[in-house]
């Protein structure tokens, strides 16, 4: 966990300051009560607290948070969470899939959506330049996840997953090359594959127990079937996911 906290305010620090991705105010500190009532006063706002011992809202007691690293995010407003999928290719060259709008529940997410609702396409054009420019600036190769909140005014940088991304996996149906193609397409020096969907495509993950609903998934002919083949269901886990692609009016 220390590493991931790690990680995430390494992420948070390079695309805010070296890219200028807009995100909500956040600080990196060693836990401490001060540190805490000093950022409070500054954005005025709820509070996350994200730490080696895990998170908590304001209010948590120190003893469950601990003394170690600590990230304290403001929290946000927001009308939806979307990614923007890039793929880059060792000669620079960029392509973007349409923007899924992803629905979470308990901090997993359940579904992506595509084509996304209006909240998400009036903060595409922007969060599509600054993943972009988070790519370019990475100097980075193969499919990367930016995952953004769709606020009133524009759109939040949430975090990156320099990888493949469970937001993408309805491109396997959804889009004329998916992200695990353009992936390997990235990484060999391969041109990239177009990213136009073919149609309206939702993703909806299989969690837990889920899965084992997966005969009556395939009575549907419209549902096109993953399994893991992780072994015994567990509570909050991915077991697969199902994708459903419709074609849109006028295609």
């Amino acid at each position: 966990l220390f590493a991931l906290v790690l990680m995430y305010i390494c992420y948070n620090w390079f695309g805010v300051t070296i890219t200028g991705l807009f995100s909500p105010e956040y600080m990196n500190a060693r836990w401490s009560l001060d540190r805490f009532l000093d950022f409070a006063s500054h954005v005025w706002a709820p509070i996350l607290v994200i730490s080696t011992a895990g998170a908590a809202q304001l209010g948590a007691r120190r003893e469950r948070i601990g003394g170690g690293l600590a990230l304290l995010e403001q929290f946000v407003e927001f009308e939806a969470e979307f990614s923007v999928l890039v793929a880059r290719g060792l000669d620079g060259a960029t392509a973007l899939w349409d923007a899924p709008e992803n629905v979470h529940d308990g901090g997993i997410l359940r579904t992506s959506r595509v084509p996304a609702g209006e909240a998400v396409a009036r903060s595409w054009p922007a969060a599509a330049a600054q993943a972009r420019a988070l790519a370019d600036a990475l100097g980075y190769v193969g499919v990367l996840a930016v995952e953004f909140f769709a606020g009133p005014e524009g759109p939040l940088f949430n975090e990156m997953a320099p990888r493949v991304h469970n937001s993408g996996h309805w491109t396997i149906e959804g889009a004329e090359t998916s992200q695990f193609e353009n992936h390997i397409r990235a990484v060999c020096g391969l041109p990239l594959g177009s990213t136009a969907s073919r149609g309206a495509a939702e993703m909806a993950n299989l969690i837990g127990e889920e899965v084992d609903s997966w005969p009556g998934l395939l009575a549907d002919p419209a549902a096109r079937v993953h399994i893991y083949g992780k072994g015994v269901p567990a509570p909050g886990r991915k077991m697969g996911h199902v994708t459903r692609v419709r074609a849109e009016s006028g295609r």
